[in-house]
């Protein structure tokens, strides 16, 4: 993990510069991250390709960097994972930003959204589920089947490893979700 070793403003023109040594999660959680420094990160991140995730848990930021963050993320298709975990000021705005970018960019598998108190329980839930979309593979089974009941749904966006593996056994590599059979 890139780490700002104490400070957020030393971190982005690294990220910026798309140093290929520097490739993985950008870690800046607790450091005081505020949308202004959101609004750089975006900026940065446009033309990146080695960082896969971002670390923001515990910042100051808000929907506006949310916003910033879920434009830069919808072209940038590198990233895999984004924890905005334990930033307040978050509200249903911006998890709608978030699930608007989730529907242009499939990569991501995982955002982390505990503690944002400022969003609502059902708009939280969509977006660490995958998104509007991420249902669609189960509706499509339920109807293909004709079996409503006695399947189990497993949200692949909360485990990258099964995620993996079923994708590369599947013929839906932007699968969100498997249905198995209960038996």
């Amino acid at each position: 993990p890139l780490s700002a070793g104490g400070r957020a403003e030393g971190i982005i023109p690294r990220v910026a510069a798309n140093d290929p040594t520097r490739a993985g999660e950008v870690d800046l959680r607790e450091l005081g991250v505020t949308d202004a420094h959101a609004r750089m990160l975006a900026k940065a991140l446009e033309g990146n390709s080695v960082v896969t995730g971002l670390n923001l848990m515990s910042s100051s930021i808000g929907d506006a960097g949310v916003a910033a963050l879920a434009a830069a993320l919808k072209t940038n298709t590198r990233g895999t994972g984004l924890d905005l975990g334990d930033n307040k000021a978050i509200t249903d705005a911006g998890g709608r930003a978030l699930l608007d970018m989730l529907r242009a960019n499939t990569a991501v598998r995982k955002i982390e959204l505990y503690g944002c108190k400022g969003m609502s329980e059902a708009v939280r839930e969509e977006v660490v589920s995958g998104g509007p979309d991420a249902n669609k593979f189960d509706e499509a089974f339920k109807i293909a089947t004709g079996r409503p009941h006695g399947f189990l749904l497993i949200r692949l966006g909360a485990n990258p490893d099964l995620y993996s593996s079923f994708t590369k056994k599947s013929s839906r590599p932007d699968a969100r979700a498997l249905v198995v059979e209960c038996r």
